[in-house]
């Protein structure tokens, strides 16, 4: 029983070509499978980023409003202050009012000659 050389090269061939497809198609399935995991990331990875913005522009519209309110706060105060008066400097031109009232009680006593000094 003798193989002829040409018919074992031609089935050795027709195994290294098969085994050679297989390995194309292995390969293009693996490379297909990794295309869809990287779109699969890529779109994952858009929403995070679109989910993250609308978050900052939320935060960033709530940062400017309390900074529109401190601002509103501060002109408030400073307009109240030019307008009223602090119980402080109340209570200090009260006192100043009855130092002035008790000086004249004392320069009327001495004119009108009641003898009380103090």
């Amino acid at each position: 029983m003798a193989i002829d050389i040409g018919i074992l090269v031609t089935v050795a061939m027709a195994v290294i070509a098969a085994w050679w497809a297989i390995a194309v198609i292995a390969i293009k399935q693996f490379e297909q499978r990794q295309d869809a995991k990287f779109v699969s990331l890529e779109r994952n990875l858009t929403e995070q980023k679109d989910e993250l913005d609308s978050h900052l522009q939320r935060q960033d519209f709530a940062m400017s409003e309390i900074r529109r309110v401190e601002n509103e706060l501060s002109r408030s105060q400073i307009e109240a202050s030019s307008r009223y008066q602090t119980k402080v400097d109340a209570a200090n031109q009260y006192g100043q009012i009855l130092d002035a009232i008790r000086e004249l009680g004392k320069r009327l006593d001495s004119f009108f000659g009641n003898g009380r000094t103090q």
